[in-house]
């Protein structure tokens, strides 16, 4: 039992959970950090966008990663059987004088541990192989964690801490998601897919010229699936085929993981001309992860808050996932601090986090959906016209702002049109970004018309059960 009372509770120690307890720590409050895992640990999601050299230098980690790191990653390359493309990071904006802008990628494993182990230089408590059962509460206000020590020859009491406010930081495990009644769903705009990954090494070396993106997405021929090419290593590559409800539903049930993965990487461009040319050994496991995009209702509640996956997860096809969790733990921490500051719980100081939040997670699962919606093709996505006549809409006004943005980006110069496109790619879009306004209005739109058809189909099955 932990009678110490905390500022702060952080429950899990990923790179939201571990930039929130370091950032929080630094400012002189007491924060305890419970990881259910020892570190390091196998974690999938190492594709880092161009944020990410701003992130590890505000957190004090960019040399030690740098050191660390081989793969520079400086874009994206969509890969299909037709043609492929090249997209780079904002050349304006380099991570160092003289240097083309790049990001790291590298194995989650060593990642999360260089930012766990600053969390603990920084002042955090941290305590690993702590899995923690449930938030507490007193009437609507979270008060506390109960926990288990899952530490060998630990015995099986339950402890609990308990802190003015708690940070649930647990990803794909949604602690109080699954605590909070009816607080996650399905995202309507993003289908449940699956994801079969692992990583190799082999006869192969990866290289770090001005024209290596070493990053790419690679479509199927089938124009609803794709995979992706990661190299983390110089001779360590991560390989994940990405499958849709359709060819889910059609093939996948019957197979193993390793099968789904040979069968699908043979009409994938790229990957099945790897696949052939070298000799690879398989350094990890397949894994599977399903039917994983979903949103919340809430971001935050009395003294309790949701950060990084635990508030909200899109579809992975640009990499948004760590992107996600450090803007949404640095604005979280900006609000935080001010709700800490009063000597009652005021969680009204959280509501711009809530709103910034969602309007990120907007952009990002719109982009994706235009991005599906333009059968994996991003010349389509680009284009006003094919997605005038492939977008639902919820009436006559979006189509007149889809319009007005259409205008105002057409008498917008290449330049400014190009840095729009690499801000919704690659990072956080300024508030004159035309084309992120247009991705936030579009997917307003969507809520209406899932609104609408929700409301039709309530009345469908009453008039039925009435009949």
């Amino acid at each position: 039992m932990d009678e110490h009372r905390h500022d702060v509770i952080v429950v899990g120690g990923g790179p939201a959970g571990s930039t929130c307890a370091t950032l929080l720590a630094r400012a002189g409050y007491d924060v305890l950090l419970l990881e259910r895992h020892k570190f390091p640990r196998f974690h999938i999601g190492e594709s880092i966008t161009a944020f990410g050299f701003e992130a590890f230098k505000k957190l004090g980690v960019y040399d030690e990663l740098k050191r660390l790191n081989f793969v520079k990653k400086k874009g994206l390359e969509f890969v299909l059987r037709e043609f492929s493309l090249k997209a780079y990071f904002f050349t304006e904006h380099p991570n160092e004088p003289g240097e083309l802008p790049w990001a790291f990628q590298m194995k989650r494993a060593e990642l999360d541990t260089v930012l766990l182990d600053n969390c603990k230089r920084s002042g955090a408590k941290v305590l690993e192989e702590q899995l923690v059962k449930q938030v507490l509460f007193d009437g609507n206000r979270a008060v506390g964690v109960e926990y288990k020590d899952l530490a060998p020859g630990s015995s099986d009491e339950l402890r609990r801490a308990h802190a003015r406010w708690i940070i649930d930081a647990t990803g794909l495990a949604g602690l109080l998601n699954r605590q909070l009644k009816d607080n996650w769903y399905n995202d309507p705009l993003l289908e449940n897919k699956i994801a079969v990954f692992a990583h190799w090494t082999g006869d192969f070396e990866i290289t770090n010229t001005d024209e290596d993106v070493n990053f790419r997405l690679c479509v199927h021929d089938n124009r609803r699936d794709w995979a992706w090419f990661l190299p983390v290593d110089k001779h360590v590559v991560s390989l994940g085929v990405v499958l849709s409800q359709e060819t889910a539903k059609s093939e996948v049930r019957s197979r193993t993981p390793e099968e789904i993965f040979y069968h699908y990487a043979q009409g994938i461009p790229y990957l099945d001309d790897f696949l052939r040319r070298h000799q690879l050994t398989q350094t990890e496991k397949f894994r599977v992860v399903k039917d994983y995009s979903y949103r919340c209702r809430r971001f935050h509640g009395e003294s309790w808050a949701l950060v990084g996956d635990s508030a909200g997860f899109i579809d992975p096809i640009f990499s948004t996932g760590l992107q996600l969790a450090f803007n949404s733990s640095f604005a979280l921490v900006e609000c935080l601090q001010r709700a800490l500051a009063e000597e009652r719980p005021d969680s009204s100081h959280l509501a711009v986090y809530s709103r910034r939040f969602d309007d990120f997670y907007r952009l990002n699962s719109m982009l994706v959906h235009m991005f599906y919606l333009a059968r994996l093709d991003p010349r389509r996505v680009l284009d006003p016209y094919y997605m005038w006549g492939h977008l639902s809409w919820a009436g006559a006004k979006y189509r007149l702002l889809f319009i007005w943005y259409f205008v105002r980006a057409t008498f917008t110069s290449r330049r400014t049109s190009r840095i729009w496109t690499e801000q919704l790619l690659f990072g956080n879009p300024d508030p004159d970004n035309v084309f992120a306004r247009l991705c936030l209005m579009l997917s307003h739109n969507y809520d209406l018309l899932h609104g609408r058809q929700q409301t039709a189909g309530q009345q469908l099955r009453a008039g039925a059960s009435a009949a």
